[in-house]
């Protein structure tokens, strides 16, 4: 009863004006959860290896490589690229043939050598992606940069040539 004795029912608790700001935020929380492009705090320890980086997310898979010039660029894909490369729906996947074929002839259509564009890219930036792969790519080097391309394409290479073989035909 309230104070004119007349019985008066409460308002339900998702009517009250301050109900809807724990859910808002949980929204605003998931949408702005560390993903590509560097929004995620500096890790106190790195992934420098594949088997680490498996352990720690969710096993992406990529291939390994023997080849000593291509290691340099395998380190940097597990420590920083894998995660948008690999987990990501908006960058291609190394295994996304289309996505890569596409992106190689745009860029070589106009005489450019698409691994230049790529480097570049990665570099300052493109499209989503942030510039050396944001907070967790800035302190890479050029030269690291440029040798995880090397082995993102010889990856993307290496995986259409499996597919290829594994297509009856």
């Amino acid at each position: 009863m309230n104070q004119t004795g007349t019985h008066q029912r409460e308002r339900p608790l998702w009517l009250h004006p301050l109900a809807w700001l724990a859910p808002a935020f949980i929204v605003l929380g998931l949408t702005l959860t560390p993903g590509c492009g560097g929004s995620e705090p500096e890790a106190e320890t790195t992934t420098s290896s594949k088997a680490d980086a498996k352990e720690d997310h969710h096993s992406p898979e990529w291939p390994e490589t023997d080849d000593p010039a291509l290691a340099p660029g395998l380190a940097v894909f597990a420590e920083v690229c894998y995660r948008c490369h690999i987990e990501s729906e908006y960058a291609p996947t190394l295994d996304d043939n289309r996505g890569w074929t596409r992106r190689i002839r745009a860029r070589e259509k106009d005489g450019a050598v698409a691994r230049d564009v790529f480097v570049k890219h990665a570099i300052e930036g493109f499209g989503d992606m942030e510039a050396r792969g944001g907070r967790r790519g800035k302190h890479l080097t050029d030269e690291q940069i440029a040798d995880a391309v090397d082995y993102m394409l010889w990856a993307y290479q290496f995986l259409e040539a499996k597919h290829t073989r594994a297509r009856p035909g």
